[in-house]
């Protein structure tokens, strides 16, 4: 199964967070997280995103979960798709490199959810 594969099939938390992307070259822009899973997660940007390149991912949190307001991660881009507004893009990652501290931050935001 493709990791692309095992993000769609993952079960995921629908929200809208802010999010701080950062490519290895320095380049910082800003994004909307759409929904979130175990393995990956979705985002709308208006940053130029890369298909297979890796990026730092800020997720700043409505409010404290396990003591943060932030959760960090490392994300592959798996796909990416100009949106209805041509300005705007999604993208879904793969999630790649998460400490354990930020592990358990994702687990709490997606172990409400049923459907």
């Amino acid at each position: 199964m493709s990791a692309s594969e095992k993000i769609e099939r993952a079960r995921r938390k629908h929200l809208i967070y802010s999010v701080i992307i950062s490519s290895s070259d320095g380049e910082f822009f800003t994004g909307r997280l759409v929904n979130i899973s175990s393995s990956g997660l979705k985002m709308v940007t208006k940053g130029k995103l890369f298909l297979g390149a890796t990026y730092h991912l800020e997720i700043s949190l409505p409010e404290e979960t396990n003591g943060a307001n932030n959760m960090s991660c490392t994300g592959k881009t798996v796909w990416c798709k100009r949106n209805i507004s041509p300005e705007n893009s999604s993208a879904g990652f793969e999630i790649i490199e998460i400490d354990e501290t930020n592990k358990a931050i994702l687990s709490e935001l997606t172990k409400d959810f049923n459907y």
